[in-house]
């Protein structure tokens, strides 16, 4: 059971997903850190820090980044509760064109473990992760993959399609083909800015004519970074495959009306055989929505994360 409950008038799952980003601004400012990669390229991590001993990473969905408003909230939340921030830029993601053919894809545990080696150096009593949808995937993801071994003490995941598989042909639906546009447009525009430097190995009316999810992953995402085709990559990175290796404490927390997500991301079963997972599966909240109105200072979510996090 969960606590959230929204106004009647507001339980529409899209009004959820969508009306906070219209008209929610949140200015949190914060000091850019150029991370670089053992492979030559970089990372850019936004910090915000006063003084505290616990620190969080929060990582974004899928093109995004450390500025919109919804990962501005979260640590303006998490700061306020006590806890220094780290906003982490997917490769790619942060306004500066990554410098390799390779991006960003939604299992680059890797990745998380050189930032929180990274994070680690600076001497905090506690580490935690807190990521949203696609970022929510890695964090599920590296945690089942690294165990004890994980370096960080807690986290928490927020409206994640833990099953990349089956929610990239969920967003073949009618209902949501207005998101697929917006994120395929996205995806696109990337893959030809690196045209012009990977001519060889990109074409340019191949990229314009992408109409799913999977033809661009089948095209880009999987050779790119190592996999044999589209489903390749989604069965090998989907969250759900590593949940039950999960040691540290970690909540998914995934609303039973979210547009973007299938039956395949409750996983109430895994949540009952592993002590360290934890599922809260609100009726209502759409995608990284959760808010009443008029909107608050923060989000239910943003405090649930707080909460569980212990700040």
């Amino acid at each position: 059971m969960s606590e959230f409950r929204p106004p009647f008038l507001f339980k529409n799952p899209h009004l959820q997903t969508i009306l906070p980003n219209l008209f929610r601004k949140r200015n949190f400012p914060t000091t850019r850190e150029t991370l670089d990669t053992p492979d030559g390229d970089f990372i850019h991590l936004d910090w915000k820090t006063e003084g505290n001993k616990t620190v969080t990473v929060v990582i974004h969905g899928l093109e995004s980044s450390a500025n919109q408003n919804y990962m501005q909230a979260m640590g303006d939340c998490l700061l306020t509760h006590g806890s220094d921030v780290v906003l982490y830029n997917l490769r790619s993601c942060s306004g500066e064109p990554n410098r390799l053919f390779r991006s960003y894809f939604g299992g680059d545990s890797l990745d998380l473990d050189h930032v929180l080696k990274h994070v680690q150096g600076k001497k905090y009593e506690q580490i935690n992760v807190v990521g949203f949808s696609f970022g929510g995937n890695i964090t599920l993801k590296y945690l089942g993959e690294f165990g004890e071994n994980a370096r960080c003490d807690k986290a928490v995941a927020i409206s994640v399609p833990i099953d990349l598989g089956a929610s990239s042909d969920h967003f073949n639906a009618p209902s949501n083909r207005f998101y697929l546009k917006r994120f395929l447009d996205k995806l696109k525009g990337k893959l030809l800015e690196k045209e012009p430097l990977f001519s060889d190995q990109l074409n340019r009316d191949t990229i314009n004519s992408f109409q799913t999810f999977e033809e661009y992953d089948d095209y880009y995402t999987a050779p790119a970074h190592g996999f044999k085709s589209g489903r390749d990559y989604y069965e090998k990175c989907s969250s759900v495959n590593y949940l039950s290796g999960i040691r540290k404490p970690a909540l998914l927390i995934n609303a039973k009306d979210d547009p973007f997500l299938t039956k395949e991301c409750f996983p109430h079963h895994i949540a009952k055989e592993n002590p360290f997972f934890h599922l809260e599966t609100p009726e209502h909240g759409g995608h990284v929505g959760f808010f009443n109105f008029p909107f608050p200072e923060f989000f239910w979510h943003e405090l649930r994360a707080v909460s569980f996090l212990g700040l």
